[in-house]
């Protein structure tokens, strides 16, 4: 999703650069934004809930999953005219963003709840 997200970013920036000289400069100038996801179970297992509570909202988090992207996050700020492009890369990564609230139909929502389809 992150690399997909990334590509979509460097072929607008290919697409708006004034020149040719400016749009081979796009694979090496775009940096951000990028993704941050949290609030998901470690790679190997065990909680990294260290009250082991996983109470909710988090609770369907523990199986690896779920997810939560933060969108708001001073350093991982997605600005809105980008999150069409990351909610795209997230469908084509074959997740979905199911939380009213939580999700992209909502533009004061500080980060998205991703459930993987597959």
């Amino acid at each position: 999703m992150a690399t997909d997200f990334r590509l979509r970013l460097i072929a607008q920036c290919i697409k708006t650069s004034p020149d040719p000289i400016t749009a081979l400069q796009c694979f090496t100038t775009v940096q951000r934004p990028a993704p941050n996801i949290d609030a998901l179970s470690l790679q190997a297992g065990g909680l990294f809930d260290f009250a082991g509570n996983w109470g909710p909202p988090h609770h369907d988090h523990r199986v690896g999953v779920e997810a939560d992207m933060r969108i708001t996050n001073p350093t991982f700020f997605i600005d809105s005219k980008f999150r069409i492009m990351l909610h795209d890369a997230v469908i084509n990564a074959l997740m979905d963003d199911p939380v009213s609230g939580e999700d992209l139909a909502d533009p004061t929502s500080n980060h998205w709840h991703l459930v993987s389809l597959i």
